[in-house]
């Protein structure tokens, strides 16, 4: 059964009206006839199962049946936060920490960073065709990005992923039982000095993600991976 977004709040009598791109999708992509049922999510944890009665392509309306509440993804208590790369990069990075279902993405620029572009729209689109085809109700936040510099953390201890000595192995560190923890990548040219020398004084613990040096976009994934073995 296939998955689409909906606000599921602005039902009334318990038909919902889908906006035109999620129409468009249902109707002309997937062929979904009047009388099909697919399942529509709010992307904050609530899923539908949902008869077509109109099949506008501008604007479908789809008949609420059996709501339920999906628990959050192992994951979800995680922020990554990663710098800003390739767009292609970018992409494929974004596109899976949402299928694995973390909690929020925050893009930095580092000294280091060699891209600064961020197409926000064009990430969000990325993110809800992950959501609909993991068949997950929780839509991860994306935020805006920001300096290394700044105070982006959320509550909870920050991991800072960084080859040193004094860094030990992400499934090795003791991840809080419950709350919010966030986990940095650094650009590809790594973290500069005075980026570590600033993690340091913040109290950033140093963590090793593997045996070797991963691209960004590898070390993201690769981090929300540990994190959802380590929470189930």
């Amino acid at each position: 059964m296939e998955w689409f977004f909906a606000d599921l709040d602005s039902a009334v009598d318990g038909v919902v009206r889908l906006g035109a791109a999620e129409s468009h999708h249902l109707v002309r992509v997937f062929r979904t006839r009047t009388g099909d049922i697919v399942t529509l999510t709010d992307g904050r944890g609530t899923a539908a199962e949902a008869e077509l009665i109109d099949g506008d392509p501008r604007g479908a309306r789809c008949a609420i049946g059996a709501i339920r509440r999906i628990a959050p993804p192992p994951c979800h208590f995680l922020t990554v936060a990663l710098s800003t790369i390739r767009p292609n990069r970018m992409d494929w990075a974004i596109e899976k920490l949402t299928e694995l279902g973390v909690g929020a993405i925050q893009p930095l620029h580092c000294r280091h960073t060699s891209v600064t572009a961020f197409k926000r729209d064009h990430l969000l689109k990325l993110m809800h065709g992950a959501v609909k085809q993991s068949r997950q109700a929780w839509l991860p936040r994306l935020a805006d990005p920001v300096p290394f510099d700044d105070d982006f953390a959320t509550d909870g201890p920050v991991f800072l992923a960084h080859l040193d000595p004094e860094s030990h192995p992400l499934t090795a560190t003791a991840l809080p039982e419950a709350g919010p923890a966030t986990i940095v990548i650094g650009p590809e040219g790594g973290f500069s000095d005075s980026e570590i020398a600033l993690a340091r004084q913040r109290g950033y613990r140093f963590i090793a993600l593997a045996a070797t040096v991963l691209r960004t976009e590898t070390a993201a994934v690769t981090a929300a991976a540990q994190c959802n073995l380590l929470r189930s």
